[in-house]
């Protein structure tokens, strides 16, 4: 490969890269992803990223955040339920469904099947 081709290879990735960027800030993706980074980095280990309470903070108004988030860093014990009331999920989450398990046919089945696929001789 050339300088020129190596160059324009970068170009195309960095183009790719913001876009793909601005479209994640756009939806609000990146805000909610430097919000549970700067949470998880703030509370010595108390809460994890994935937390279901940290992770309904994405349906709650910029403008109540600062207060739920306060409350978050606290201790458990130390914490006011009235104010994080409107992070508790109105329902469990949905179980995943299992994966249709396909029957293999036994070997009577296959037998069975090829006989009546053949037909019949006449003598």
């Amino acid at each position: 490969m050339d300088y020129e081709s190596i160059n324009f290879c970068s170009k195309v990735r960095y183009n790719y890269v913001t876009e793909t960027d601005r479209a994640r800030e756009a939806n609000g993706v990146v805000q909610i992803q430097r919000l549970n980074v700067s949470l998880s980095q703030g509370c010595r280990g108390q809460i994890k990223r994935n937390h279901e309470q940290i992770v309904a903070l994405a349906s709650i108004p910029k403008e109540e955040r600062p207060a739920i988030i306060e409350e978050l860093k606290k201790k458990k014990s130390d914490r006011d339920d009235t104010v994080l009331e409107r992070l508790k999920p109105s329902k469990p989450p949905p179980k995943p469904k299992p994966a249709p398990q396909k029957k293999k046919p036994t070997t009577t089945e296959n037998n069975t099947a090829s006989q009546a696929e053949q037909p019949e001789t006449s003598v």
